[in-house]
């Protein structure tokens, strides 16, 4: 399996046929099909069901397609990186829905100091990028707690509480727990846990009409006139349209880290961001 593959591969899951992606690739059908049909013995599996006018990808080629994305993108990353070794060096940063404003001020403060170096931002799920920074895509992401963070090295950059956000309500006080357990609720999935613990623990039932899997999505379905979404106070700065209520509990309260691996032989450029993002907490 080699790099060429993988891009005749995703190629075709993106075009959704074989002969639709050899258009696209200004190559003939019969040496992409070849190609494929080699990937799948090597593989050993099936890679697409195939239809009269459109392919559908297995679940192995599902799983294939999501890693070929990471290495090509990686691939390409990396042969930017080499040819720019000595003109301009590149940090690649993942961010979540949720933390974009934390990476904003902090790689603009980075780059003042640092303008030789350039950046690659890739938005991801915390779980997504923890799988990438494994297999080096990433250099660096930044997560919010509660995450597994096992063979990572953290450095916090903010705590953050969660505040709950509606359209219709017309006023800003602040809301227990127990008073938002008495609306109906909009959350981002990936809190549903942390958020539910809290409820518990004051023995509150709260009524969940929506769970996404997107924290922007939650504003989006407060602005479509549905219910009071619970996110992240760094999320503020989306909600200028909205009424936003402070929750005055610490349970509700996240860390906000800059997470790497632990990496024998770190470069010299992310020791850099490191130390300066460990300097500038809270930014």
């Amino acid at each position: 399996m080699d790099l060429k593959q993988l891009e005749y591969f995703s190629a075709i899951a993106d075009a959704g046929s074989i002969s639709e992606a050899a258009r696209r690739l200004h190559i003939s059908q019969p040496p992409l099909s070849y190609q494929m049909k080699q990937l799948e013995t090597e593989l050993g599996c099936t890679l697409f069901l195939r239809g009269h006018h459109e392919i559908e990808l297995t679940d192995a080629g599902k799983l294939l397609y999501e890693r070929a994305s990471h290495l090509l993108s990686y691939a390409d990353s990396t042969k930017r990186e080499v040819a720019e070794t000595g003109k301009r060096q590149v940090l690649r940063i993942g961010v979540t829905s949720s933390t974009s404003a934390i990476v904003l001020l902090l790689v603009h403060a980075f780059s003042l100091a640092h303008p030789d170096v350039r950046y690659e931002i890739t938005d991801a799920t915390s779980f997504q990028m923890l799988d990438l920074l494994e297999e080096r895509v990433l250099d660096a992401g930044i997560v919010r707690t509660p995450a597994k963070l096992t063979g990572l090295e953290t450095f916090q950059l903010a705590r953050d509480q969660m505040i709950a956000a509606d359209g219709w309500s017309g006023s800003q006080e602040p809301l227990t727990l127990k008073e938002l357990s008495e609306r109906q609720l909009v959350l981002y999935r990936r809190y549903e846990s942390f958020i539910m613990d809290a409820f518990s623990a004051v023995h509150a039932e709260p009524d969940i009409l929506v769970l996404t899997d997107d924290a922007r999505d939650c504003l989006s379905w407060i602005r479509g006139g549905t219910g009071t979404a619970i996110v992240p106070s760094s999320m503020r700065s989306s909600c200028t349209d909205l009424n936003v209520h402070p929750i005055p509990d610490p349970r509700l309260s996240t860390e906000i880290l800059l997470a790497v691996r632990k990496d024998e032989y770190p470069s010299q450029l992310l020791r850099q961001f490191c130390s300066f993002a460990a300097a500038h907490t809270a930014l």
